[in-house]
């Protein structure tokens, strides 16, 4: 599976962006919900992503054929943004973050 980059990132943001805004606009009480799962896992990624403790971000699990709204820190940590929660890889056992920034500086810092 491919990094996510800040270039594949910030296309994703924007095209999410505008797809949202449209589905805003048309007043439609159908299928914005997972537009905006996908625009706050994108706004996750790059807020984790600037950070330079992340060597890498993935998606999680490393697979083509799937899509799943977790991603994978430094090959250690896999993050649910949506839930707000994270757990190390191979372990059952999730844990509670209250934002970004006190995921990396409590957790990913320290591994």
């Amino acid at each position: 599976m491919k990094e996510i980059t800040q270039k594949f990132i910030n296309q994703l943001y924007k095209k999410n962006k505008i797809a949202y805004k449209k589905w805003n606009e048309s007043c439609n009480p159908y299928g914005g919900q997972s537009l905006f799962h996908d625009f706050y896992f994108y706004i996750s990624i790059k807020k984790i992503q600037d950070n330079p403790v992340v060597k890498n971000i993935e998606y999680y699990p490393k697979s083509d054929n799937t899509w799943s709204r977790l991603y994978l820190v430094n090959d250690k940590f896999v993050v649910a943004p949506l839930s707000n929660k994270w757990r190390v890889v191979g372990r059952g056992k999730w844990y509670h973050f209250k934002d970004e920034k006190q995921l990396i500086e409590k957790y990913i810092k320290h591994d």
